[in-house]
């Protein structure tokens, strides 16, 4: 009898296991996963203020299409590079790009006399679902940041630097590649991938993966493996 009942036990442990395995290579998990993580209230829906409607079924197909690589040893130069910062008028209305991006992203944005300067406005932050006010100022400012979503030392570890001059700082000033979000956030970002940071607010990682991908084909940069399976696995749960 009791031999009976301990290989009912063994066999039931076996068969956990085996589900779990299955279940977890699936990803039939991520349901639940999100749904705690909702529930602990860092998932915070946000609108994507990237005026780019993503086909994510599309992007999930053409992801194998990206060259693995890299990332190439490289002599980082951000100025050098990509230019200096916020220097190229992108869509010519004679506005940096900083304020374009913050006029773009903050809700009730107060524009300075000269028709460029972003004085004030509200912030619903992609990367942590939190609202921050936004006032201009050398001691304010650095509160809401202007991130690379594809990082500019990254894109030069994964082919930028064999682009020309022009088109470095094209991309170091393009919107559907900037996003303004929370300072601090930015700062523990660095340069990383998805494959090494995501955004805090899963909510916001469909979006952020997508955006992260469509930069990366636009541009026809490599991904290291890690990157490009994090960002591909990411989309397939959208």
């Amino acid at each position: 009898m009791r031999n009976n009942t301990a290989a009912k036990i063994i066999a039931t442990l076996i068969v956990l296991v085996v589900a779990f395995i299955y279940m977890d290579r699936n990803n039939l998990f991520d349901p639940v996963v999100e749904a705690w993580e909702f529930a602990k209230g860092d998932s915070v829906p946000v609108d994507n203020p990237i005026d780019v409607d993503f086909d994510i079924e599309g992007l999930v197909e053409s992801v194998s299409d990206i060259e693995i690589g890299g990332p190439a040893e490289v002599d980082y130069d951000r100025e050098g590079q990509f230019g200096r910062d916020w220097a190229l008028d992108f869509d010519g209305n004679g506005c940096d790009t900083r304020n374009d991006i913050l006029a773009r992203d903050l809700q009730y944005p107060l524009i300075d006399d000269d028709g460029c300067t972003v004085l004030t406005g509200l912030l619903q932050d992609p990367f942590t679902g939190d609202h921050i006010d936004f006032t201009h100022g050398v001691d304010t400012s650095a509160a809401v940041q202007i991130d690379h979503i594809v990082p500019l030392r990254w894109a030069a570890a994964q082919g930028a630097l064999d682009w020309d001059e022009q088109t470095r700082e094209e991309f170091a000033n393009d919107p559907i590649n900037l996003l303004a979000v929370d300072g601090p956030t930015n700062e523990a970002k660095g340069a990383n991938g998805p494959g090494d940071w995501m955004p805090p607010n899963s909510a916001f990682h469909c979006d952020y993966a997508a955006a992260f991908v469509n930069v990366v084909q636009i541009y026809d940069l490599t991904m290291p493996a890690h990157d490009l399976d994090a960002a591909h696995q990411t989309l397939q749960r959208c």
